[in-house]
């Protein structure tokens, strides 16, 4: 198992606020190349430090943001200030507010409908950008959803598989998308576009207490997960050096 401060100091991180995330980001169009960002959370960070693909994934990646009470305090733990979480469902949005007009978009995963209704909910809000395409992330041809992206010629690229699943498609099929600029995992964000009325009240997520929200809320799905993501993140955090 990899040290988990080497592995955190070793991450290109944007620690200050979501605008600031977002314009780090929006940059990242000018520049040369393809860029992939990771919402970092206490799941993938357990991963990571124990599987030397998601690491290796994980420091190529132009920009993580912390996602996540459990990731900010583990930051802070070790020396990593972190002004505040950065949910991919607070910064999706935020990065499209300020791209320049007409820059292309693309929403891939989620289940069944769910891409689709995210994407028209953002059209309504967001009307100087160009969403050119969507497609859920359940039993779709490789092949015809790379063709879908290509053709549409996007230069932003949203990803909701889950974690580290996102990051790993994002690694691997980014280079075949070459019009595609940024890629960004963005977990559920789909569905809190798709329904609002799923996201955590406010107040909950200034407690810190989002992820109990979404386990109650869900607890057949939620829970055998969450309690391993807890096995995996919990060493890390009291014995991690």
């Amino acid at each position: 198992m990899k040290k988990v401060s080497e592995f955190l100091k070793s991450l290109n991180w944007c620690l200050k606020s979501i605008s600031n995330a977002a314009n780090i980001m929006a940059g990242l169009l000018s520049k040369s190349g393809q860029h992939y960002i990771i919402t970092t959370n206490m799941e993938i960070i357990g991963i990571a430090v124990r599987n030397p693909e998601v690491y290796e994934i994980c420091e190529k990646a132009a920009l993580h943001v912390p996602d996540g009470i459990g990731a900010v305090k583990l930051l802070r733990k070790f020396g990593l200030k972190t002004q505040e979480r950065v949910t991919g469902v607070d910064l999706g949005p935020a990065l499209l507010k300020i791209l320049p007009e007409g820059t292309k978009v693309y929403l891939f995963g989620a289940s069944r409908g769910v891409a689709k209704s995210a994407m028209e909910n953002l059209k309504k809000q967001l009307t100087q950008i160009d969403f050119v395409g969507s497609e859920h992330g359940y039993d779709i041809s490789h092949e015809q959803l790379i063709g879908s992206i290509n053709k549409s010629e996007a230069q932003i690229l949203l990803v909701a598989l889950g974690v580290p699943k996102q990051e790993r498609w994002i690694y691997k099929n980014l280079p075949l998308m070459p019009k595609v600029k940024i890629a960004i995992g963005v977990g559920g964000s789909f569905d809190c576009w798709a329904n609002p009325n799923r996201r955590t009240p406010v107040w909950i997520q200034n407690l810190g207490l989002e992820w109990a929200h979404r386990v109650l809320r869900e607890p057949f799905i939620r829970v055998p997960r969450f309690m391993k993501t807890l096995r995996n993140f919990l060493p890390l955090y009291f014995f991690g050096k």
